[in-house]
């Protein structure tokens, strides 16, 4: 909901308030978003710790976690303000080039620097709530939150408020769904705010530790969308980063399906590694979740590898097709690896290990960047979106290879999905070969129906294990009467 609205909102805003004056506020709402991310890892070492907490029943450490991470959460966005308002003389006419609006500019950052500490709350409070597997009160507020701040925009716009009427509903939006969430909380886990203590020293430490590690990543995983655009710009032209972006937005956003099932399966992986049965929950839940992906993801994929001319054509043209088909087709490669490298990221930092996937992403920086600067000279933006796709099947590598070498059990696990692996990906191999030599219309209509009749073949054969297909099977035996 919170997408479409923001489609809705978007252009009447620009009409009411002008380019430039949507900059401004799209410069805002940057500083919004980033400090809402950078919360320290706060949020995600709160799902994690408060699952296991919840799971073991210890009413203690449970409180000593909630105020110790409420208060942490409040000195990080006292800190984050006060960094802004000391940045506000420097950051508004030298770092952003403003020369227009100045005053109104600053007057807004002041107010947004003073609403951090409730911004990164919120990031807090919805941590709890994804600990306990409340995914539909997160939904309520979220849809509550776009709600709000678009819709209110839109009538702020309508009666000439501007900028800095978006800015304050922008703000009130979010300020609202955390008082709410702070009536919701004591309902849903009752004596949430109760035994107030400053903080406790060792859940901190845990806290802080793990998420320094996460932090990490949450800095440098936007680069690797952007560096890429950086130096396709520099060599080549703006005109190829747009044609290179076209693919790249395309295909990463679909990631936002496979985030929302590792965030319901985050809070159940950090529970299972507090109970002392040997991961043997995990290990079954690991395994099933990258079977599961590989079952569903590539026939997606492949259909769209093998059709995408036509599929771009069909939605951009054929001129545009033409330009970016290669593109599309790489980096849905490469969209497989990293929709994989997902379920052991969420493993690895729910176990306690968010330090392996953040040197990752340390150690393929430079390597990245070593890469586009031979690459994109010499291929062009073929070259761009082949690193990329590099990357992201090292990536899903290293992940898949340190959980088995980290994790007690686990390299059984994952060694029952290698046969679905290597079956399915022989099968999509042959259909690839197969269609690409397809001269005709008729060809190429039989080797997709041949494909779409063989595959739920073999997926049934290779990938399924015995209570999953009885499972299945019960859903289409007749009801008894």
């Amino acid at each position: 909901m919170y997408l479409l609205l923001a489609l809705w909102g978007i252009p009447i805003i620009i009409r009411g308030i002008g380019l430039e004056q949507f900059g401004i506020l799209a410069l805002f709402w940057a500083v919004i978003g980033y400090f809402t991310l950078l919360d320290f890892g706060i949020s995600k070492a709160i799902t994690k710790y408060f699952s296991e907490v919840a799971i073991q029943q210890d009413t203690a450490a449970r409180q000593r976690l909630i105020w110790t991470a409420i208060n942490t959460t409040m000195a990080v966005g006292l800190l984050s303000s006060v960094l802004v308002f000391t940045a506000i003389p420097l950051g508004v006419v030298d770092v952003f080039n403003i020369d227009t609006h100045v005053q109104e500019v600053r007057y807004l950052l002041l107010i947004t620097a003073g609403s951090i500490p409730f911004l990164l709350l919120y990031g807090t409070f919805k941590g709890f709530l994804m600990a306990i597997q409340r995914f539909d009160v997160i939904n309520y507020l979220q849809s509550t939150l776009g709600i709000v701040q678009w819709v209110g925009a839109v009538i702020v716009v309508a009666y000439g408020g501007g900028v800095q009427g978006v800015v304050i509903i922008s703000i009130v939006a979010r300020l609202l769904i955390l008082i709410i969430t702070v009536f919701v909380l004591p309902i849903l886990s009752p004596g949430f705010f109760s035994n107030f203590l400053v903080y406790d020293r060792g859940v901190f430490g845990r806290v802080w530790r793990y998420g320094v590690w996460v932090t990490v990543s949450q800095i440098i995983s936007p680069l690797y969308l952007y560096i890429d655009r950086f130096f396709i710009g520099y060599f080549l032209s703006l005109g190829s980063v747009g044609l290179y972006s076209i693919p790249q937005e395309t295909l990463t956003r679909s990631l936002a399906i496979v985030m929302s099932f590792t965030m319901a399966l985050f809070p159940v992986l950090s529970a299972q590694s507090a109970i002392l049965d040997g991961g043997r929950a995990s290990k079954v839940l690991y395994e099933k979740a990258v079977r599961t992906l590989i079952v569903l993801i590539l026939p997606v994929l492949a259909m769209f590898i093998v059709n995408a001319h036509v599929l771009v054509g069909m939605w951009l043209g054929n001129e545009i097709a033409d330009t970016t088909v290669d593109i599309f087709q790489v980096m849905a490669i490469g969209l497989f690896f990293n929709i994989m490298a997902q379920i052991p990221n969420t493993l690895l930092q729910a176990y306690g290990r968010p330090d392996l996937p953040a040197i990752f992403q340390m150690v393929e920086l430079p390597v990245v960047i070593i890469l586009h600067i031979i690459m994109i000279p010499r291929f062009g933006i073929i070259g761009a979106a082949i690193v990329w796709t590099s990357r992201v099947f090292i990536d899903a590598g290293l992940h898949f290879y340190f959980v088995r070498r980290s994790l007690d059990g686990f390299r059984a696990a994952i060694d029952q999905v290698r046969h679905a692996d290597i079956g399915l990906m022989l099968l999509v191999v042959i259909y690839g070969s197969i269609s690409s030599v397809c001269d005709d219309a008729t060809s190429v209509i039989a080797a997709h129906m041949l494909f779409i009749a063989v595959y739920p073949v073999i997926a049934w054969r290779f990938a399924l294990t015995g209570p999953e297909k009885e499972s299945l099977a019960g859903l289409f035996r007749s009801r008894p009467r």
